[in-house]
């Protein structure tokens, strides 16, 4: 098992996850009518939510392509069955 790889599936992980849980947020803050200052952080992170959501995918299928190719590497290293 590689750490890094890891490291990255729990990265990718909370890239996923968050966008959502950002947008949930900030959205409520937006509606609870609070103080001004507290309002361009919400915008901010609805305008944000989407890419880092794209982020996540994107690093999703980089893991897949990865474990993809390192199966592919050990079967080919494998002897043929005979």
């Amino acid at each position: 098992m590689n750490p890094f790889i890891a490291a990255l599936w729990v990265i990718v992980a909370i890239l996923l996850v968050s966008p959502f849980g950002v947008f949930t947020l900030a959205q409520e803050s937006l509606n609870a009518g609070t103080e001004p200052q507290v309002m361009p952080v919400s915008y901010m992170w609805i305008t944000f939510a989407p890419q880092i959501l794209f982020g996540g995918l994107v690093g999703v299928l980089g893991l897949l392509f990865w474990h993809a190719a390192q199966w592919q590497r050990n079967r080919a290293k494998q002897p043929p069955p005979s």
